[in-house]
């Protein structure tokens, strides 16, 4: 159980730590131990060196940065082509310098970022299943992107039609190495298990990426059946006013079932009923770039309208596939 403590931690001779005001202990063992700052978050390790002198280290989490993402998805003939344009906010103490963003059907050659960053693969990472996850890191440590300055761009073209997902922004910080001999390994094994994984992560900002994936030969009928599975499986969905999502999830399913019973035009009524509905649907109230509420809130209120963009633009993206397919016949 988390002691919510308040101490006085004694200075290293490396002075890699200050003081905090207030502490939470996350793990103790023998003289080991490892704390949450309650003010600013960060890491502090606390350990005997080989002379049992007291040393602390204080491990700064990646997260104290503020972003502004604007996003563009445009069809470019038959692919989708997702435009990121990220720019820190002048308060940021941190250059964000990894980005992470799931995504599928990716043509990887089209893939750009500014010239002092790089691309990783999804292949490159074993771990993660391939096609799933982008990676973007900073070429330089003391690069990336800084607090005011303009916004960077980084774009790709893919096969996928777009729903919502979080991109992940971590920021620049220094992960010290243990002086001297470091800790016990059962404090080791809890910072690799524990700290590393809940604590040391980035950012997550809500954003269209590509998701509904457009295999060879799809008909409208899988396309929809995607996306009232998104719907009704992601959990995200879950999280936002329930009256909306029912009545995307009924009006979806319907469109569906008239596809599927090849019935497009019914089908085709559903969809623009689902377009009317999302056009008169207003949005929460206008997010603010230093709004006062809750960051949940203000998250909830971006992926309402990116959901609505997303239906839109799938929706349009149908619309033009099945008057293709009557032409056709």
């Amino acid at each position: 159980m988390k002691n919510k403590i308040k101490h006085l931690i004694i200075s290293t001779l490396f002075g890699l730590a200050s003081t905090p005001l207030s502490a939470t202990l996350l793990f103790e063992y023998q003289n080991d131990r490892v704390e949450l700052d309650d003010v600013n978050g960060d890491i502090i390790l606390t350990y005997d060196n080989s002379e049992q002198q007291p040393v602390v280290v204080r491990w700064t989490t990646p997260t104290k940065f503020d972003a502004q993402i604007k996003l563009k998805v445009e069809r470019e003939k038959n692919l989708i082509e997702y435009k990121y344009s990220i720019k820190s906010d002048k308060f940021s103490k941190q250059r964000i310098n990894t980005i992470f963003l799931d995504a599928k059907q990716v043509i990887e050659s089209t893939v750009k970022q500014p010239k002092e960053w790089e691309y990783l693969s999804s292949g490159e990472d074993e771990s993660i299943p391939q096609d799933e996850r982008m990676t973007w890191k900073s070429a330089q440590e003391n690069e990336g992107i800084k607090p005011s300055k303009k916004d960077k761009k980084f774009e790709f073209l893919s096969k996928a039609l777009p729903s919502i997902r979080y991109i992940n922004l971590e920021g620049g910080t220094f992960i010290a190495s243990y002086p001297d001999s470091g800790p016990q390994i059962q404090t080791r094994t809890f910072i690799r298990d524990v700290v590393h994984k809940k604590y040391m992560n980035g950012k997550n900002y809500p954003v269209l990426a590509p998701v509904i994936k457009i295999q060879e030969k799809a008909v409208p009928a899988d396309i929809l059946q995607s996306m009232h599975d998104e719907v009704e499986n992601y959990t995200i969905y879950g999280e936002m006013d329930t009256v909306f999502v029912d009545k995307v999830n009924q009006l979806l399913l319907l469109a569906t079932n008239a596809e599927k019973s090849g019935d497009s035009k019914l089908a085709y009524e559903y969809l623009k009923d689902l377009k009317k509905y999302i056009e008169k649907e207003g949005d929460d109230n206008d997010v603010h770039e230093h709004d006062e509420r809750k960051e949940s809130e203000r998250n909830r209120s971006t992926v309402k309208k990116l959901v609505k963009k997303s239906l839109k633009f799938n929706i349009n993206y149908l619309k033009k596939m099945m008057k293709n397919e009557d032409n056709d016949d």
